[in-house]
């Protein structure tokens, strides 16, 4: 063609691919270099979150959905079943765009300590289903305790859960339920946190150990929750995910170590933030979460955010990123949070 210079047909058309390449959106670009599941890289095989975090909790739809507001929160608590969705209903571009365009964490909400359906592989539990699926959780019919005991199964089962969180793309996950141990002593008027202050310890796992049978169904006792706990540390790192603990408080003492992070609901309104000191020493966060309303927490009444802030502050409790939302049971609503600065 005239005007043109001559050029051998590799190198036209190696620089046609490279003008197409710069020509393409830069979103295309972005996703081409993003991974998606967590990479393992010894020493370091999974995500280490250091010190306080932005964050917030989110168990409606909306990242499935494409409407989940990320705004300047560093992570996102999400239920790995709307992950799943996400990944299913729009070839998981919303996940694409939280971890690789906007540079946000995902760590993914999951129940580890009880059935629910559509939370387990029912292939894997459908052998040992009759001797694993306990009581009814009280306030949750439709959830059933697990006998944690088995770990065997439990191992198996977790593992499988795992492997889809990390190929979805989470980063991190939080396992409920999983202080089993404790269930039917660690509300109810903070007998638990009384207990412990005045009795000690070992008071405190003798009245458990009743209470947790007759609720669960199961004779779940303290060192079968460590052991477990444990476990599902184990097989998250193993598929290079962190991990957070949520609750459990009179446990923290021996499960810091092996978890990367806490989640904490209400610990200032129960009067046991300190107990989180080996997170806090450890530089790990602690993701706090209050509420105006209760629902059944150690007491009545509610602390404004600001003296809730004051307190956090007083303690020495630097890795403690805190919210407040609404309620426990509106975690996927429209509540605006109030946070901490």
């Amino acid at each position: 063609m005239k005007g043109l210079p001559w050029w051998p047909a590799h190198v036209a058309a190696s620089w046609v691919l490279v003008a197409a390449a710069w020509l393409m959106p830069a979103v295309v670009r972005a996703e081409a270099t993003c991974r998606i599941a967590p990479a393992c890289h010894e020493p370091r095989p999974h995500w280490r979150p250091h010190g306080k975090l932005s964050w917030n909790i989110d168990y409606s739809s909306a990242l499935a959905d494409g409407t989940l507001r990320a705004g300047d929160a560093q992570l996102h608590v999400v239920p790995l079943t709307v992950v799943e969705r996400a990944a299913g209903a729009n070839d998981g571009s919303t996940i694409s765009d939280l971890k690789c365009h906007q540079h946000k964490r995902l760590v993914c909400y999951t129940n580890c300590g009880a059935w629910e359906e559509g939370h387990w592989n029912e292939d894997i539990l459908g052998p040992a289903r009759a001797d694993l699926i306990g009581r009814p959780m009280q306030g949750y019919p439709k959830e059933r305790w697990l006998d944690i005991r088995r770990l065997d199964v439990m191992r198996r089962l977790v593992r499988d859960k795992f492997q889809t969180a990390a190929r979805l793309g989470c980063d991190a996950l939080v396992c409920d339920n999983t202080e089993a141990w404790i269930t039917g002593t660690d509300g109810d008027g903070g007998d638990a946190w009384r207990i412990y202050r005045d009795q000690g310890l070992e008071a405190l796992k003798t009245l458990a150990a009743t209470n947790a049978a007759t609720r669960t169904g199961f004779e779940i006792g303290y060192d079968d929750q460590l052991a477990f706990n444990r476990m599902l540390a184990e097989e998250a790192h193993a598929q290079c995910l962190a991990i957070g603990l949520i609750n459990d408080v009179f446990q923290i003492e021996h499960l810091a170590a092996a978890f990367d992070f806490a989640l904490n609901e209400q610990c200032h309104h129960c009067g046991w933030c300190n107990l989180y000191r080996p997170f806090v020493e450890a530089g790990k966060p602690v993701l706090h979460l209050e509420f105006a309303d209760n629902e059944g927490f150690c007491k009545a009444g509610s602390s404004p955010i600001t003296s809730i802030c004051r307190s956090m502050k007083r303690q020495g409790l630097s890795t403690f990123s805190t919210i407040k939302r609404q309620a426990s049971s509106r975690l996927d609503g429209p509540d605006r949070a109030q946070r901490c600065r």
